[in-house]
């Protein structure tokens, strides 16, 4: 007899032999060298599938991926249609990915090819698929309000971790870290106590870019560790910072101080972008003749242009930020000899030909009460050695004081204005050197507290050419005293 041994060696050889010729004869064969892979819920497993062709000619052949039970699995093939050339054999990629919510189990997958050009050419094998969870918490979204943002702009992380188990979570930390290359620009740590079963915690953190945030690529990177600091989780994106240029003319900020003695001019150019300022020139035009008072803290080029003289200063490259300043002065007291010179022939002119005018004041004392009496005067004066004629002498009365309908001098044309009332006297002539007093009296029409402000006084007037001119007078001030 054979020993049993060698007749259980016989009996298997036997049957792998006709599973062999009976794949040969059909014509193709399926292998798959890994047929109980691990996966592990969101990461992708990859399993190789090799076609084998046994006949004699070329053949294409579909692929087909069956499981009659749904699951949170996604299946693809990195295609689905293979040529393979006669007596040869192709593999292809199937790629498994669990999602994180599937749950741990066990799933068969038939997996099938068939010649395209005979249906009887086909062949069937198995994956028993096993689902595992590295970690039942894990983060489930990590996100951006906006991917491009300026300089200065706040960027909102929102990131949501979810636990899948059946139980309470234990104690987790979120460590957000966001870097551009090698540089950490912020961190976030977030303390989670625990999270209820099957469900998810939303965190939002938040931040602002500095304004001058270099341009290009950002990353946040998300980490989720345990009490131990053990890393559970990892996941990340990308976000870009925009490159922000502004021309020079935006840049520049120019100030002017005032003195006796100098009048100075400061202008500084500040880089509000975040890429270098290119160098430019800056330039300024003056008067020819204020060139004798100009001086400049850096000297600049010059170019003359018609009754101008235009300056030029060369500004170097600015880094972000960085500002380059521009200062020059007009020296004022050059010109106090050749003022004092023009004052004395202004003032002895003004002296020698002295122009009409009006003067406007009051008469009152004690405090401004409601119904008591204020006397104003108005005074037309003709300074000037000739006489004026067509003389007209205007003011006008606001509408917290009404007027007195009692004149001791000449009486005046009363008209009602937005404002107030107007008082208008027309005096024929006015012989040079001549003085006219207007007056009439008003009354407060409530109680003034402090000083009472009366409007200004007009007189038009024709002077020996004929030709209309008007002199103003000061407001006049009622004080209560």
């Amino acid at each position: 007899m054979v020993p049993l041994r060698k007749a259980v060696l016989l009996s298997f050889i036997a049957v792998l032999l006709s599973v062999t010729a009976a794949a040969f004869a059909a014509g193709v064969s399926v292998q798959i060298p890994k047929t109980n892979p691990t996966l592990f819920t969101g990461e992708t497993s990859s399993v190789d599938v090799v076609i084998v062709n046994s006949r004699s000619n070329a053949d294409t052949f579909t692929l087909t991926i069956f499981n009659p039970v749904p699951t949170q699995i996604g299946v693809s093939a990195e295609k689905f249609l293979i040529d393979v050339g006669p007596n040869e054999q192709e593999t292809v990629r199937i790629d498994f990915t669990p999602d994180f919510l599937a749950d741990p189990q066990t799933v068969e997958y038939s997996i099938t090819v068939m010649s395209t050009s005979d249906n009887s050419v086909t062949d069937t094998k198995s994956i028993f698929a096993t689902v595992q969870r590295k970690t039942p918490v894990f983060i489930s979204e990590l996100s951006l309000e906006k991917y491009a943002l300026n300089p200065g702009e706040k960027v909102r992380i929102i990131s949501q971790v979810y636990n899948a188990d059946d139980f309470l979570s234990d104690k987790y930390f979120l460590k957000l870290t966001i870097r551009r290359g090698a540089d950490i620009v912020q961190t976030f740590t977030e303390t989670i106590e625990s999270i209820g079963t099957k469900s998810s915690l939303r965190i939002a953190e938040s931040f602002d870019l500095d304004n001058y945030a270099p341009p290009g690529g950002y990353v946040v990177e998300a980490e989720l560790r345990d009490a131990n600091n053990q890393l559970k989780y990892a996941k990340s994106l990308n976000f870009n910072v925009n490159t922000v240029t502004q021309l020079p003319t935006e840049y520049v900020s120019k100030q002017t101080s005032y003195n006796v003695v100098a009048t100075t001019t400061t202008i500084t150019i500040i880089n509000r972008g975040n890429v270098d300022l290119p160098p430019f020139t800056l330039t300024e035009s003056v008067p020819k003749m204020a060139t004798v008072l100009f001086s400049p803290d850096v000297e600049p080029g010059e170019q003359s242009a018609g009754n101008r003289i235009v300056y030029s200063w060369s500004v170097p490259t600015l880094a972000p930020g960085a500002q380059y300043t521009i200062k020059y002065s007009f020296e004022i007291w050059r010109l106090w000899v050749a003022a004092a010179i023009v004052f004395g022939a202004v003032y002895a002119g003004y002296k020698f030909f002295a122009t009409p005018g009006v003067h406007k004041g009051t008469s009152h004392r004690g405090e401004i009460r409601r119904g008591k009496e204020i006397v104003v005067l108005v005074e037309a004066r003709n300074r000037a050695f000739h006489e004026i004629k067509d003389v007209e002498v205007i003011d006008v009365v606001p509408q917290l004081v009404r007027i007195v309908e009692q004149f001791d001098t000449l009486r005046p044309k009363i008209t009602k204005v937005p404002g107030g009332m107007e008082l208008r006297w027309r005096i024929d002539t006015m012989k040079a050197r001549e003085d006219r007093v207007l007056t009439y009296r008003i009354k407060p029409v409530v109680d003034v507290v402090g000083n009472l402000t009366l409007p200004q006084a007009t007189m038009v007037y024709a002077d020996r050419r004929k030709i209309r001119r008007s002199s103003v007078s000061k407001e006049a001030l009622v004080k209560a005293n």
